[in-house]
């Protein structure tokens, strides 16, 4: 598992992105995308929150196929840009998908 520094919180974002894709999410204060619009509007909750599921779920398959890619590599403690290269493909993804769904969020 020291060949994927990433992996339990990409497996943890993808499975929390699921019920927000399946829109089992009510508006509330604690899970899901919140903003003010989506807050007051629950037709707009559901929607910025099946955006939000549906790229945060596919920011962590992209890593997830990173790690079976490089399942063999050597460790990223002797290769700091190998571990680079993790930190990227799960980081990139990730907040490209929360600045997607904030302008989003923002126009619905």
């Amino acid at each position: 598992m020291q060949n994927q520094p990433f992996i339990i919180p990409s497996v943890l974002i993808l499975l929390l992105s699921i019920p927000l894709v399946a829109g089992v999410i009510p508006p509330n204060r604690y899970y899901g995308f919140r903003t003010v619009k989506a807050m007051l509007d629950s037709q707009v909750w559901y929607r910025v929150n099946r955006v939000c599921g549906v790229l945060l779920f596919v920011s962590s398959a992209l890593y997830l196929v990173l790690c079976g890619l490089l399942i063999n590599a050597p460790s990223v403690n002797d290769h700091f840009e190998l571990w680079l290269l993790h930190l990227g493909v799960f980081a990139i993804p990730l907040f490209a998908s929360l600045a997607i769904t904030k302008n989003y969020g923002e126009r619905a």
